[in-house]
């Protein structure tokens, strides 16, 4: 298995929109080197005699009647929103590498 490297870290962390300190990337490069290795262990063990479940599938098959009943309006709707703006929720994040709010 490849080693992670700290570039590795760092092209994560730009996938996943996280700003990370060279501190918290010299941190976490270990870690995850650990969590891989841990992985790889569970690859080397016998799964042949483990039963597969069909959980999901039942479940979607199983469907609920539909029945009408009385919707949220949009003030109870954004109760709990810690900020809105014309009705909606507003929410903070990065598009496309440039950072708006």
């Amino acid at each position: 298995m490849k080693q992670i490297t700290q570039e590795d870290i760092k092209h994560l962390a730009k996938l996943s929109r996280l700003k990370l300190s060279d501190q918290e990337v010299d941190k976490f490069t270990p870690q995850i080197e650990r969590v891989l290795e841990s992985v790889k262990q569970l690859e080397k063990k016998d799964t042949t005699t483990i039963i597969e479940h069909d959980t999901l599938e039942r479940s979607l098959s199983e469907t609920r009647k539909d029945e009408k009943s009385q919707s949220l309006t949009q003030e109870e709707a954004l109760r709990n929103a810690p900020f809105t703006e014309n009705g909606y929720v507003k929410v903070w994040g990065t598009t496309f590498d440039t950072e708006e709010a």
